[in-house]
């Protein structure tokens, strides 16, 4: 009788607790993206993805300009399992990278030999 208390005890626990995170935000990986995706021109910086936004209307209609330089690309791959911190699928190593002043967004601004090109911040899935 104790065992089926504890064990409806723990069940009822268990459902508590997953129906408390039915509203948490779940941010997008580099394996996620790249899962749906293989061919996605993205960033990873601290534990957030970016992705190219050259082609959203609003990113690029917004007027931004670089503010500060917050780092440089370290490490070029399409092996979600390889990302770390400043890894990119498409950027080459090296290419410097700023954060978006006079945009409203998490926007990272990419300097390459082609242009300037932005990187949304992908903050829930």
């Amino acid at each position: 009788m104790k065992l089926l208390l504890l064990s409806f005890v723990f069940l009822l626990s268990g459902c508590t607790a997953q129906s408390g995170n039915e509203d948490a935000v779940i941010k997008p990986t580099p394996e996620s993206i790249l899962d749906e995706n293989p061919e996605a021109d993205i960033l990873y910086k601290g534990s957030t993805v970016y992705k190219n936004a050259s082609e959203i209307g609003w990113v690029m209609e917004s007027g931004f300009s670089k503010g500060e330089e917050i780092g440089i690309v370290t490490k070029q791959t399409k092996k979600p399992e390889w990302f770390e911190h400043l890894t990119a699928t498409q950027l080459l190593v090296g290419t410097k990278l700023y954060e978006a002043e006079d945009v409203n967004g998490d926007v990272i601004i990419a300097e390459t030999e082609e242009g300037d090109i932005p990187y949304l911040g992908l903050n829930e899935g």
